[in-house]
């Protein structure tokens, strides 16, 4: 499988409109996390004042990171219907097949 793809089929409704999630959520996931680990870090030479620090902690790990979990693994969907894409390349049926020449004539 291709690692990029100018345009997929949808394998509902035939259109070349199916939007993968950007690559750069990925990198965001690792720098929450290297951020959250940086916090963490910082947080422990407080001593007695991480009190203050904690709802802070919280806060971006409660937050941040499931936000970030959930954009870098959305999957693609449909621009043009709406629905959930899979991976795999949908078979050509005669219906697609029709459409293919109806484009290119």
């Amino acid at each position: 499988m291709p690692a990029h793809r100018h345009a997929t089929r949808c394998a509902s409704c035939h259109e070349h409109a199916v939007v993968r999630p950007s690559a750069a959520w990925k990198a965001a996931l690792v720098g929450g996390y290297v951020l959250f680990g940086m916090m963490v870090f910082g947080a422990s030479l407080l001593g007695p004042t991480i009190i203050a620090v904690l709802p802070l902690l919280m806060a971006t790990g409660f937050g941040l990171l499931p936000f970030l979990h959930e954009r870098a693994g959305a999957q693609a969907a449909c621009a043009a219907c709406g629905k959930l894409a899979s991976d795999e390349e949908p078979e050509a049926t005669p219906r697609s097949l029709a459409i293919e020449l109806a484009r290119a004539a």
